[in-house]
């Protein structure tokens, strides 16, 4: 009997060539035996290259049944057409190859068993090959939902396929940055993540799904103790717990506040401050327009004030300079704006 099925003929011929060219692809189970073809399957276009999968002359020779280990067995046809969908190479349709594995059966058990290829895993649809792709893009600035449209697959096979590369992206816990950022932004669901960086290069070290304080706790609790005496600083903005964590985490290490958040902070006070100095005047007046009109100015170094450029203020109904309006502004306010506003 296996000299029946090694009969058959698997001489590559011209189109069998050229479409695994075409497509990278080159298992000899796989013979393109016919010109590619376009059609509309479930509202989707596609580019089809029929195929069939067949078994080589070595595995039939030493085939043995899956099911009772008998080597007897008789052909038994084709598995109905199935699609496996391969990296597109047209812009307009989706590319896929429709499919048709040779199946033999057992003469002893009557059980079958189909032929296989190494273009995709065991009972799936997309290639290895349109896998790596998806791989490759996930590296890029791009949404699960924007790859997914773009290779016609679903945005669960995208997650998927990156839960499958975890392991290429695997922590070592046995290695911190000498000097750490922490940090939160929003992110998916409209929820705050926490991201830990390298001060040095900027590399991540790592994301969390919340920024809550036991998860950040728990996370750097898996690095041992000597591994995190050695973290020298940290930088943070002025969150409460992160100073607490800090402490009990990283013993060495000193703490330093960004001088973003510092600055941000005086930036808000001294606003707060003049709105209600500007309160405390008629909001028909001039001197409340005066604080209202301006407030970008009072906001400005004074050395960066514009003292020789002149314009027209409706509010004042006069030409003024920046300059001249902040000492207008000084002038009308109490002591302890003024002394905020130097500070700042």
């Amino acid at each position: 009997m296996v000299s029946i099925m090694t009969s058959l003929n698997y001489t590559t011929n011209i189109i069998d060539s050229t479409v695994k060219s075409c497509l990278n692809y080159h298992d000899p189970h796989l013979i393109f035996d016919d010109e590619p073809y376009k059609d509309t399957l479930r509202g989707t276009k596609y580019l089809l290259f029929p195929a069939t999968v067949y078994f080589l002359p070595q595995e039939l020779a030493d085939f043995r049944c899956h099911n009772c280990g008998f080597t007897s067995f008789y052909r038994n046809g084709f598995t109905p057409m199935h699609l496996i969908k391969v990296p597109s190479v047209n812009s307009t349709y989706q590319t896929a190859i429709a499919a048709r594995s040779a199946r033999i059966r057992c003469r002893n058990c009557n059980s079958t068993c189909s032929a296989s290829s190494e273009l995709t895993d065991h009972g799936c649809q997309i290639s290895k090959l349109l896998k790596a792709k998806i791989a490759v893009r996930l590296r890029m600035d791009i949404s699960a939902k924007t790859i997914a449209f773009e290779e016609g697959v679903s945005a669960s096979t995208v997650n998927r396929t990156l839960d499958s590369t975890r392991c290429e992206f695997r922590n070592n816990f046995n290695f911190l940055p000498l000097h750490l950022c922490f940090d939160e932004f929003r992110g998916t669901h409209n929820t705050y993540h926490f991201i830990c960086l390298d001060a040095d290069n900027h590399a991540i070290q790592t994301i969390l799904p919340n920024r809550l304080k036991q998860t950040i706790f728990n996370y750097f609790m898996r690095f041992p103790a000597p591994v995190r005496s050695l973290v020298r600083t940290v930088s943070c903005d002025l969150n409460s717990y992160y100073v607490d964590l800090i402490k009990k985490l990283f013993p060495n290490a000193k703490i330093i506040i960004d001088r973003f958040h510092i600055v941000q902070m005086l930036n808000r006070a001294v606003n707060s401050m003049r709105t209600d100095l500007m309160n405390r005047f008629d909001h028909n007046s001039k001197n409340y327009k005066l604080f209202k009109r301006n407030w970008k100015l009072f906001l400005k170094r004074y050395d960066d004030l514009n003292c020789t450029y002149q314009f027209y203020e409706r509010s004042q109904r006069k030409w003024v300079t920046a300059e001249q309006l902040v000492d207008q502004g000084l002038q009308l306010a109490d002591q302890d704006f003024r002394k905020a506003y130097w500070d700042y």
